[in-house]
């Protein structure tokens, strides 16, 4: 029973970690793991709203590139615009995104933040993060300490924690 407890609750949450969950195989297998129907359409979709979209189709043989696992053979910045393009492609109603965007520099960071806000249907998303320019993103901020809320801000303000 906990292993259709935990594939129920898998349909409805999408995760994408700081560490690179790349797996050995094609860039097109690797975002197949999102929804394993999702057609070449969607998948440059997603790799568009996740800011991958240009540097797969550079990649020499596009989505159907191997890679290596871990994403060998790719950046760690790439490896995870493809984690965080798979994840969009599950449109899970919950998306939880757990320093994901570590690697991206700060214009790429935004681009894959506005994808984040025009995937449909849009999701509940948790971003975990340190860097401060995340927040403008966000509905809500929650400051967390040793376990514990400390702090919730609005949009309109920032958190002093």
């Amino acid at each position: 029973q906990r292993q259709e407890t935990g594939a129920f609750v898998r349909k409805f949450i999408a995760y994408v970690p700081q560490g690179n969950t790349l797996f050995s195989g094609t860039v097109r297998e690797n975002l197949q793991m999102g929804r394993e129907d999702a057609s070449e359409e969607e998948l440059w979709a997603a790799l568009k709203l996740a800011s991958g979209e240009n540097f797969v189709r550079s990649l020499p043989e596009g989505l159907d590139t191997v890679i290596g696992e871990r994403g060998h053979g790719l950046s760690e910045g790439q490896a995870q615009r493809i984690a965080i393009a798979r994840a969009f492609l599950r449109r899970a109603p919950f998306l939880i995104l757990d320093e994901a965007t570590s690697a991206l520099d700060e214009a790429t960071e935004v681009a894959v933040l506005q994808g984040l806000r025009a995937l449909e249907p849009r999701p509940t998303c948790l971003l975990i993060t340190h860097r401060k320019g995340v927040l403008k993103y966000c509905d809500r901020e929650l400051c967390i300490r040793e376990g514990s809320v400390t702090e919730e801000c609005s949009t309109t303000t920032i958190c002093t924690a």
